[in-house]
């Protein structure tokens, strides 16, 4: 793991990554969990289980590449005022 990986899952870890205030994060929330519902009662727990499992390490990649653009970029601009 390196750095930036390392920060970032203890920024979630710690909570300070609040991704539950993303404006429409419940209501995606809501029917998000609906789908799961569909889901379980047609293709049973052990798919939705390995959809999950997959949408979650997808969604961790997303979020970590997002944040290490962000930090990056940080880094840029503070690099760029000093001069």
């Amino acid at each position: 793991m390196d750095f930036l990986e390392e920060l970032f899952t203890y920024q979630l870890n710690q909570e300070n990554l609040d991704l539950t205030q993303v404006p429409g994060y419940h209501a995606r929330a809501v029917r998000l969990s609906r789908c799961y519902e569909q889901l379980h009662q047609i293709m049973g727990l052990d798919f939705v289980d390995r959809l999950s499992g997959l949408e979650g390490e997808q969604r961790y990649q997303e979020n970590l590449a997002c944040f290490r653009h962000g930090f990056r970029l940080a880094g840029q601009l503070f690099r760029e005022l000093r001069l």
